[in-house]
């Protein structure tokens, strides 16, 4: 993958970092304070607080939105790892790969509850949906480059790298 992707990756996921932090906000404060209206309860159609309340904003009780915010810095954390010349380059960047397929058919999956069974969008969501849509775009500039693993004793000298992924499973 050319450096000027690996930027705009990590600057995208960036911006996938700052709304995920945000919404993960909003959740808490439409859930914990009654009557809370967030700046995106525009309209019936266009509401945030609706999209936020539901039961479709969480999985076990854990805010989507903090997991998307987890997601966002995970793939920063690979691509940095990836930019810096890592000998794992072409795996991380599979992993990627795979988490942005995965970010995009779960994007459409709520988009689909928010149109279909909601009936209101949340402008943020949309956002995010967008973001997944531009990583997984970037990333496919080179997809001839990605499922080729090169294994030159991957964990000697990388003790570093080791001790990240291991404490970002931990945390």
């Amino acid at each position: 993958m050319r450096k000027w992707q690996y930027i705009t990756i990590i600057i995208v996921a960036l911006i996938g970092v700052i709304i995920s932090a945000e919404l993960t906000n909003l959740h808490l404060k439409v859930i914990s304070i009654p009557g809370y209206e967030s700046f995106c309860n525009i309209s019936e159609k266009i509401n945030c607080d609706v999209v936020n309340s539901s039961k479709y904003s969480e999985i076990f009780s854990i805010p989507i939105a903090h997991l998307g915010f987890l997601t966002y810095l995970l793939i920063i954390i690979l691509s940095l790892f990836a930019l810096k010349g890592h000998p794992l380059a072409n795996l991380l960047n599979t992993v990627n790969l795979l988490i942005f397929i995965f970010c995009n058919l779960y994007s459409f999956i709520l988009f689909y509850i928010s149109l279909a069974i909601i009936k209101s969008f949340c402008i943020l969501c949309c956002v995010l949906y967008v973001v997944n849509l531009m990583l997984l775009i970037i990333s496919l500039f080179n997809i001839k480059f990605y499922f080729t693993l090169n294994f030159v004793c991957p964990l000697k000298g990388n003790r570093g790298f080791t001790i990240a992924i291991i404490s970002f499973f931990i945390f």
